[in-house]
């Protein structure tokens, strides 16, 4: 007994010590999340027709997790990863987080950051006029010093000739004539990372690459229109050729921020990591290894098959992970609040609802798997979409809540539902039985409802 009191005793006293590290102790964050790519889309995966050599040097310099997953789809995803709660306790409208909730922005900005946030912000619910809609200074509030954002106001192009809004103003439309969204948002994220390479600082950088609309890049012309009526399948050709431009220029955003944090000297002092909000467009198709063979396969977002929510992830810290190394543990979207809290030295623990689990200790070499289940509820409130699913699943095998089970190595696509329901399948049913299920009803999927079914205070096992 004595053993176990001391040994609560030093855990404690290395989390009150956790809390109070110095700026020189905390390292600097670079978190990038791309908008509508999935695994088809990478080489280390399972793609085979893009070319995205940044992203591919991440994972030979530093560590790939081969097992990462979002939401199906963007804003779900967004509101998870930044709250680290899942879905079921906050998300009750698309393109919206609630002000109240706390993110990892104000986490890191109470940690001593300085803060960031650049790209696509889509949370103020301006579609449907929900609190603070018009609220310009809303990613100030949700902890970020500085931004410059798409979707911060109503309408206005992501990519040429855009619509920014930049630190509480919106930037005049002429200002913007004939520039490039990315090149701008990418700029003002080298240049906070140059501005504050003597100190901590957390940039959150969602991407509005490679999201639909498709279109040209400053390294790839734009072509004459091809008609869909007319030829569907010159359409779809052109399609992917602006798809597979758009999936390189942002490799190469990401390998000029990996350049701006090694020119600043800081890139054994910063983690760089890339993920992705959901799977690849469903409009758009890719050949896929699929073991010995190959797959031609649409893309997955916004339902909950394997393209939909598995995503590519790598992480690059120079002198603390080791190359080429490729993890097996789970990654859930909550993780990312907790990851980042434990970098940062903060003790989470009276924080009841975060219900991710830092992977910090993996990236730090120990050599164990810190989370082998994930969990996805998954009700988009948006388009008319009535889906409203969710599962659990580990590396191989996946429980759905309607009892259908998949062991999605030798089933990509999810199409031969197992009838043998062995010991994973208990210990996953387990699981799942203890998660909420949402109200089904039909006014809970209406996109102007204004009520929904949300279970904040919801605890694991109890």
């Amino acid at each position: 007994m004595k053993k176990w009191i001391m040994l609560i005793m030093l855990a404690a006293i290395q989390a009150a010590a956790g809390s109070q590290l110095s700026a020189s102790d905390k390292p600097n964050v670079i978190l990038i999340l791309a908008d509508d790519v999935g695994i088809d889309a990478f080489g280390d995966y399972i793609g085979t027709e893009y070319r995205t050599p940044n992203i591919d040097r991440m994972g030979e310099r530093g560590m790939r997790f081969d097992n990462c997953y979002s939401q199906p789809l963007c804003t779900p995803s967004r509101v998870k990863t930044m709250t680290g709660q899942y879905n079921f306790r906050n998300y009750t409208h698309f393109e919206y987080m609630n002000p109240a909730d706390k993110t990892f922005g104000n986490l890191m900005q109470e940690a001593g950051y300085k803060t960031a946030i650049a790209g696509k912000w889509q949370l103020n619910g301006v579609k449907n006029h929900l609190r603070g809609w018009d609220d310009m200074m809303r990613p100030h509030k949700a902890g970020f010093d500085e931004y410059m954002l798409w979707q911060v106001v109503e309408g206005g192009d992501r990519y040429w000739d855009p619509t920014i809004a930049h630190n509480g103003k919106q930037i005049p439309d002429e200002e913007l004539k004939g520039k490039y969204a990315p090149d701008l948002m990418s700029d003002f994220v080298c240049e906070f990372i140059r501005r504050h390479e003597d100190e901590p600082f957390f940039v959150y950088y969602p991407t509005v690459l490679p999201h639909n609309p498709l279109g040209h890049t400053p390294d790839f012309p734009k072509e004459k229109p091809i008609s869909r009526q007319k030829d569907e399948e010159g359409w779809r050709s052109q399609q992917k050729r602006y798809f597979v431009a758009m999936v390189a220029y942002l490799d190469k955003i990401v390998g000029k921020i990996i350049r701006t944090v090694e020119e600043a000297g800081v890139a054994e002092e910063t983690i760089i990591l890339f993920t992705s909000d959901n799977g690849t467009s469903g409009k758009n198709q890719s050949v896929v290894k699929n073991g010995e063979d190959t797959l031609l396969v649409k893309g997955g977002k916004g339902d909950t098959p394997e393209l939909g929510t598995h995503v590519p992830m790598y992480v690059l810290w120079d002198g603390t992970v080791k190359s080429g190394v490729v993890s097996e543990t789970m990654i859930d979207f909550t993780d990312f609040y907790a990851t980042f809290a434990e970098l940062a030295g903060v003790d989470i623990s009276n924080e009841p609802f975060a219900d991710g689990v830092s992977f910090a200790p993996v990236l730090r070499g120990e050599n164990t798997v810190r989370r082998d289940w994930v969990q996805v509820t998954y009700t988009p409130y948006f388009g008319g979409n009535t889906v409203n699913r969710r599962f659990v699943r580990d590396q191989e095998y996946k429980l759905y809540g309607d009892g259908r089970f998949y062991h999605v190595p030798t089933d990509l696509l999810e199409e031969k539902p197992l009838a043998e329901k062995n010991a994973t399948y208990q210990r996953l049913k387990k699981l799942l039985d203890q998660f909420p299920e949402l109200n089904r009803t039909p006014a809970a999927h209406q996109e102007t409802a204004t009520e929904r079914d949300i279970f904040p205070e919801w605890q694991m096992g109890k």
